[in-house]
This record gives structure tokens, sequence and C-alpha cells, in this order.
């Protein structure tokens, strides 16, 4: 793997991130409905996820597909934050809604971790591979 290479897609990456994290902090600043910050957040990771797909800013398929999968829980997530806003008018259904928000979460938290473990367990088994065909080649 060539490093300028590699270089070069971190910072790329990198940069997209910040001038996303810019913009959301931007529009925070900038508007008080918060009916219009997650319409903006909702475009903002629209176009992130666009960015994301076109650009393929990672090297590993797997990773392009965590990081493209996490802005569509974010799109997710800003989608349903507008069922806690005056759009629904009963308190009680709004309450109700927030599950379906605690699911989204939950899904992005447990398909990184599922993934984190996978890549480390294969890791971990290509290791113990190269470890036991190398002590028994010494034997």
């Amino acid at each position: 793997m060539n490093l300028d290479i590699y270089r070069e897609t971190v910072v790329y990456y990198t940069v997209s991130l910040l001038v996303r994290r810019f913009m959301l902090a931007f529009v925070i600043a900038a508007f008080d409905l918060s009916f219009f910050q997650i319409w903006m957040t909702i475009l903002i990771s629209i176009a992130q996820t666009f960015h994301l797909t076109l650009a393929k800013p990672k090297e590993k398929h797997l990773d392009n597909f965590v990081i493209i999968a996490n802005e569509i829980f974010i799109y997710a997530c800003a989608v349903n934050l507008l069922l806690f806003t005056e759009y629904v008018e009963d308190a009680n259904k709004r309450w109700s809604c927030g599950y379906s928000f605690m699911f989204l979460v939950l899904a992005c938290a447990v398909m990184n971790l599922g993934i984190a473990i996978f890549v480390e367990v294969k890791s971990a088994f290509e290791n113990f591979k190269l470890k036991y065909a190398a002590w028994k080649a010494k034997k």
C-alpha cells in the first residue's frame, strides 16, 4: 500500500467530516427554528451520503460500508426527530415515537459493535493460523 495515497485518503475523509460538522454547527447557531435545523441536518446528511458513496474514501469495502451505513443511520434519526416537533400534535404519540428513535440508535450501536467484533475475531484467527503454520514448519 502506498503511504501517500493512504495519507491523502485519511486527510480527504477527515476534511469532509470537518466541513460537515462546521455546516451543522453553523445551522444550529444561525437558525432558531428546530424544524429548520432538522431539515438542514437531513439535507446535509443526504449530501454526505452521496459524497461518501461516490468518493469511497476508504480502501477497504467494509470501512466504506460502515461509514455510509452510519450516515444512513444519522439520516434516519434526523427524519425521526421531525416526529418530536409540533408536527405531531399529541404528546403521547410523540412519546411513543421515541421508541423508533431508540431502536435506530441501538441498531447503529449493535451494527458497529458487531462489525468491530467480527474484524477483530477474523484478525485474531488469521494471526493464529499464521503462528500455527510457523510452529508446524519448525517441527
